[in-house]
């Protein structure tokens, strides 16, 4: 007959604890060091450390390519050329009043600009011109309030004194103008204003202006040249480079 000892359910509780204890304190990696000594009461079993953390820097590099500067070939020649400008230096021509005509007098010394050719006439004729019997048509040289003149044609601004002389004389101080303005260079056309706002002026045959005037406008009124005051003579021929050159302009 076999018989069966009963072990009491306690004995075999209190070693499962145990075991149970044992696998705990594995787990939760109890720090010892190296006597294999028990925690003291003020120590921690664990302490909980700070995840690392990785800073990355990133650095961008601009880089910037020059191209390589271009190899001339030394057996290459180079052209260089030079421009060298021709101003025609024309004198001034005025024109005075030779009976009933006009008749230029040429000032080889005055330089062909409009203000040279506009302060001209306001000083009238010169000695050697009054002598031989010319005259001005335009008697005061406030009468010719300002001039200026754009792409060919010269706007002449008249004072209200010039309302004042006779008919036949303002026909003439007028071819004056147009023929002393019309000579130089670059210039073809007169147009007349007064206080600013266009003036009808007389023509040659008596009938009013309309319009910007040309020489052709006054052409009967034109003597007959002689060499006798005046002479014309060849225009003069200067060259200069452009960089000295000083002109102010075809006028």
């Amino acid at each position: 007959m076999t018989h069966h000892r009963t072990v009491p359910a306690r004995s075999l509780t209190l070693p499962i604890i145990a075991m149970g204890a044992l696998l705990s304190a594995a787990s939760c990696g109890v720090p010892r060091d190296a006597k294999d000594r028990p925690l003291a009461p003020n120590e921690i079993a664990y302490t909980p450390q700070a995840e690392p953390t990785t800073t990355t820097t990133i650095v961008t590099t601009t880089t910037t390519t020059t191209p390589p500067a271009t190899t001339i070939n030394p057996q290459q020649t180079s052209t260089i050329v030079t421009t060298t400008t021709v101003f025609i230096a024309f004198p001034l021509d005025v024109y005075w009043i030779d009976g009933s005509m006009v008749r230029p007098i040429r000032r080889n010394d005055v330089k062909a600009t409009l203000d040279s050719a506009i302060d001209a006439l306001r000083a009238g004729p010169l000695f050697p011109d009054t002598a031989v019997g010319l005259r001005s048509a335009i008697p005061s040289s406030d009468m010719i309030d300002s001039a200026t003149a754009e792409s060919g044609t010269a706007t002449i601004n008249l004072a209200p004194s010039f309302l004042t002389l006779p008919g036949t004389e303002q026909t003439l101080a007028i071819a004056q103008i147009v023929y002393t303005v019309t000579n130089l260079p670059g210039t073809g056309l007169v147009e007349f204003r007064l206080g600013g706002r266009p003036l009808s002026v007389p023509t040659s045959n008596g009938e009013p202006s309309r319009g910007a005037l040309s020489r052709d406008d006054y052409v009967s009124l034109l003597a007959a040249e002689t060499p006798s005051i005046g002479a014309p003579t060849p225009p003069t021929t200067t060259t200069t480079s452009p960089a000295n050159d000083h002109r102010s302009g075809a006028y």
